[in-house]
């Protein structure tokens, strides 16, 4: 036989079909499932930061007003709803202790170590128990509004 002949009887070269990328192999299923986990808990976090973030921003506009309703008054009622909103945040971050019951020197030393100050029960946060039961302060006060800023940065 001749060459030519020989040539026209071959056929083309047939080619597999391509490896299909499903089912995918266990070993991909190894892969996916820690970074699905890790995406949901991500997403958790996310939205609790959030919601932190959004808490404490809340609290500090309403610590503003205060400051500015006391700024314009000098009133000792500014001075109780301070108090007032610090033991609300209190009660909001630990709900298992008994802060509603907390009092006078009891109540600022939890502030200190909330806070990791001692300004609270040594320094100006003496006013939150003073203050609030005179009909007008003699001292300005202003300070306090920063150091509860501060306690509530804190906090959140």
């Amino acid at each position: 036989m001749d060459n030519n002949t020989l040539l026209q009887q071959l056929h083309d070269i047939h080619q597999p079909p391509a490896i299909s990328w499903w089912p995918l192999a266990w070993g991909w299923y190894l892969c996916l499932v820690p970074i699905i986990l890790l995406a949901i808990l991500f997403a958790f976090w996310l939205r609790h930061r959030l919601k932190k973030g959004r808490l404490r921003q809340e609290a500090l506009n309403k610590l503003q007003q205060l400051k500015q309703h006391y700024q314009q008054s000098k009133s000792s009622a500014s001075i109780a709803q301070l108090n007032k909103l610090l033991k609300q945040i209190a009660l909001h971050r630990w709900p298992n202790e008994p802060i509603a019951t907390r009092y006078d020197q009891q109540w600022l030393l939890f502030l200190d170590r909330s806070g990791k100050t001692k300004a609270f029960s040594e320094g100006l946060g003496q006013a939150l128990i003073t203050a609030a039961y005179q009909a007008e302060s003699t001292e300005d006060y202003s300070a306090l509004f920063d150091l509860a800023a501060q306690w509530i940065r804190r906090q959140f």
